[in-house]
């Protein structure tokens, strides 16, 4: 085996053709780990981490031309964990390693012109109000769950929880009731998942991992549905409250959108016309 003369250099940069394209501004973070493992042994030989856009790898006593390795970067809260196997050879080479960037989601809710001013205003109540309260659900996975259904009751099992979500559709009601012209979409999201909870899969008769986005989207239909029925309670006109509901969204959370009268929602999980859960 003849031992490598030279060490190993990272640089980051962007692929993108373009050089004024957005790409070419995201950096690595300082910190970030490289490292270098032998393919065959699976043992780290050598690494470094990330300065100044820059990773410096010392590999003249510790790499051999001819052999496998697999260089990596380690996971953090920008990118996921990206590796490339190659074989060393004597002299220069270039090795890529192609970092997948987490997105980062924006939520933006646009009103169209024909939306007006009071949309907006009764919007920003809304927020107002939840900036300070909040709707609690007992989590479809707990274990001490009593039933399936309590996952989407906004009587929480925790009393001041319960009390908590009452004293949120009172101040959300109000708001509304200001606001008679305007129609209130409420819509329910569920966060990412790999499987679905075992009994509210049983309970809506689907399979817990091969249906998990049909069990995430019913649940965030039934979380939905009882924030309307607990809005027309405190005193908000049924024909005033629409629901809308997306499964494995991200964030979980039920939230309150005062619409136009004419406001017509499209997409999944989209219509006050909903069929039946299964």
């Amino acid at each position: 085996l003849a031992r490598a003369t030279g060490d190993v250099n990272v640089r980051f940069h962007s692929l993108h053709p373009d050089p004024d394209h957005w790409t070419h501004s995201l950096v690595v973070p300082n910190g970030t780990r490289i490292t270098i493992t032998h393919a065959a042994l699976g043992c780290i030989v050598s690494s470094g981490v990330v300065e100044s856009g820059h990773c410096f790898i010392g590999g003249a006593d510790t790499l051999y031309s001819g052999e496998e390795y697999v260089l990596a970067a380690q996971s953090d809260a920008h990118f996921e964990r990206a590796e490339v196997r190659f074989s060393l050879r004597p002299g220069a080479q270039d090795v890529w390693l192609c970092l997948a960037w987490y997105a980062r989601p924006i939520q933006l809710y646009v009103m169209s012109a024909e939306e007006t001013d009071d949309s907006a205003e009764a919007y920003a109540q809304v927020q107002k109000v939840l900036r300070d309260n909040d709707v609690f659900f007992n989590g479809a996975g707990e274990a001490d769950l009593p039933r399936p259904d309590q996952a989407w009751s906004v009587e929480h099992t925790d009393n001041v929880k319960a009390a908590g979500n009452r004293k949120t559709f009172q101040l959300i009601a109000a708001v509304l009731r200001m606001f008679p012209q305007l129609r209130c979409e409420v819509y329910g999201q569920t966060g990412p998942a790999v499987t679905a909870p075992v009994s509210l899969a049983d309970y809506l008769d689907l399979h817990p991992t091969r249906d998990v986005a049909k069990c995430m989207d019913a649940l965030a239909r039934l979380r939905a549905e009882a924030c309307m029925k607990a809005l027309v309670e405190a005193g908000v006109p049924a024909s005033q409250l629409f629901i809308t509901y997306k499964g494995l969204a991200g964030e979980l959370k039920v939230d309150f959108i005062p619409r136009s009268a004419h406001y017509n929602p499209t997409g999944a999980g989209a219509s006050s016309d909903l069929p039946p859960l299964p």
